[in-house]
């Protein structure tokens, strides 16, 4: 059952970790290009740094020894970005089972005598065994990163390492435990992911605003970020990592529970149906009948989590924009960034921090949606959707409008936020450029859909890893581009740089004319590769 269970989730499993080992490789490598070879460099370097990032604690840990390699590795890497990237692995991860079930897997493993308990503690031995080979990757490589300058010890590196596989066994538990309670993997992930970014934000706010502060320790992330190995100074708090180890076993434990006491294909808990002769009829909804928002009507309250969620990120970022703005006046080091804008500084961070994380976020987005795809193929219904006459081709093209019909709808309420309350703080941003803004978010997301479309409708199995990896690739192109001064063409591969900063400088022609071209030759492919395979394979 071990190699069945590493079998399953073999994709995700070399995915995540050796993309979280390659993204502490580059801030690694990264820290000198951006600091300068200097000591005295690198000491102003994290005096400006700290400066930012104190006032934007919402997101990030408070910066400390920033000036350091270690220092900076610790905040940036083992601070920002590994909690983040190992949340999505882990909600994904802990919600597999679920994906199997609704297969047909599991009952297929219960009639050959493996017991749920089973199942359950086996897929998560194998999904444990496989975080210990990322804490060594993630050591490795982000020692091998910081060669020849050094400034990172391998015990820091395996400590800190060790922290973070205990918080993702803890979300992972998040997503075992929604897996029970929710009636199919589509909804548990959105439970868990849901739950997940509240606990990430609760801690944010803690660390922002002294009001939340006693709250952080209902959240895993703040017990994570209790251990700094890297820091001089810095430990392993091994109590901290021990609560988020036994947290994630009670919640293994309750998810053995639910799944032991449910019906295949059914949550734990169900509301009770009230006693009455069954009607047979067509549901009255105008949803469902219309071909493009068919695909949607079933999401409407995922979208609306969703909008919602985006509403709240573009507010939070307009905020913070106006003091962050301030603090970085003066600051020479991030001239790589700043001179292509040619707006206030004010309008230029709405623009990098607000439409600079609202579109990772679009992009996860349809991530979710590639996923429903796959899942649409894997679990049957693409089968009975195809049986009832529809052609292929009219699947594909539905999936691709319905994306851009929910794109843009999530697009222009980030938009109305950016722009009603920057007016509140007393900024007139222009309502042509924030909408054109919010509009070029669309091909953004197309830009990402029809390449998942492409690998579901040709292998629907590792079309959220692959589609993952590019989502994943094509920020950090944008991120390390000018630091390590890449070629132009280098840029243009990720659809995140060809979206530009339509609110500073106006639209992106060649970019704009990039994304098209690849949405046009995407959704060719799509096609083709949908007539060509057989459903189910």
């Amino acid at each position: 059952m071990l190699g069945l269970a590493f079998r399953q989730q073999r994709w995700s499993l070399v995915a995540f970790s050796l993309g979280t080992a390659m993204v502490g490789f580059v801030n690694s490598l990264a820290f000198v290009k951006t600091a300068g070879p200097a000591a005295a460099e690198q000491a102003q370097f994290g005096r400006e740094m700290a400066a930012i990032a104190s006032q934007f604690t919402i997101l990030t840990p408070l910066p400390l020894q920033v000036g350091t390699m270690a220092g900076y590795v610790q905040w940036r890497y083992f601070g920002a970005q590994v909690p983040i990237l190992l949340a999505i692995w882990a909600v994904s991860a802990g919600t597999g089972l679920r994906g199997d079930e609704e297969k047909g897997l599991v009952e297929n493993w219960l009639a050959g005598g493996v017991s749920k308990l089973a199942l359950l503690g086996w897929r998560a031995l194998a999904f444990g065994l496989g975080l210990v080979a990322m804490v060594v990757l993630v050591a490795g490589l982000s020692w091998a990163g910081a060669q020849p300058q050094g400034g990172l010890g391998w015990a820091g590196l395996l400590a800190d390492g060790l922290a973070a596989a205990a918080l993702v066994l803890s979300l992972y538990g998040i997503g075992a435990l929604a897996s029970q309670l929710a009636p199919t993997r589509r909804s548990a992930a959105g439970l868990a992911g849901g739950a997940t970014v509240i606990l990430f934000l609760l801690n944010g706010l803690g660390r922002s605003d002294a009001g939340f502060a006693r709250y952080r320790g209902l959240s895993p992330f703040y017990w994570y970020e209790r251990t700094d190995a890297l820091l001089v100074g810095g430990r392993l708090d091994l109590g901290a990592t021990s609560l988020l180890g036994g947290v994630a076993l009670v919640l293994l434990m309750l998810s053995w529970l639910g799944f032991r006491r449910r019906d295949l294909g059914s949550s734990w808990f169900r509301l009770p149906v009230p006693a009455g002769r069954p009607e047979y009829r067509p549901r009255d909804s105008a949803g469902l009948e219309l071909p493009v928002l068919a695909g949607l009507y079933p999401q409407r309250l995922a979208l609306a989590v969703w909008a919602l969620g985006l509403a709240a990120l573009a507010y939070l970022m307009v905020v913070e924009a106006k003091p962050l703005a301030d603090a970085i006046t003066g600051i020479p080091g991030l001239a790589p960034y700043l001179t292509r804008l040619r707006a206030t500084l004010f309008v230029a961070f709405v623009d990098i921090v607000g439409f600079g994380i609202a579109t990772p976020m679009l992009a996860v987005f349809t991530i979710t949606q590639v996923s429903r795809w796959a899942g649409d193929d894997g679990e049957g219904r693409l089968e009975l959707v195809l049986a009832e006459g529809v052609r292929r081709e009219r699947v594909v093209i539905e999936r691709v409008l319905g994306l851009a019909l929910a794109a843009g709808l999530l697009s222009a309420l980030t938009g109305a936020v950016v722009f009603f309350e920057s007016r509140a703080l007393g900024f007139e941003l222009d309502a042509g450029r924030v909408a054109l803004a919010s509009a070029l978010m669309v091909p953004l997301a197309l830009s990402f859909g029809v390449a998942g479309s492409v690998i579901a409708a040709w292998r629907p199995r590792i079309a959220v890893p692959a589609l993952t990896f590019l989502v994943v690739a094509g920020y950090f192109i944008t991120q390390l581009g000018p630091i390590f001064r890449w070629p132009a063409w280098a840029d243009d591969l990720s659809p995140f740089y060809l979206y530009g900063n339509p609110l500073s400088n106006g639209i992106y022609w060649t970019g704009f004319f990039a994304m098209a071209a690849i949405t046009g030759v995407g959704l060719v492919l799509s096609l083709l590769a949908m007539r060509r395979r057989e459903v189910g394979r």
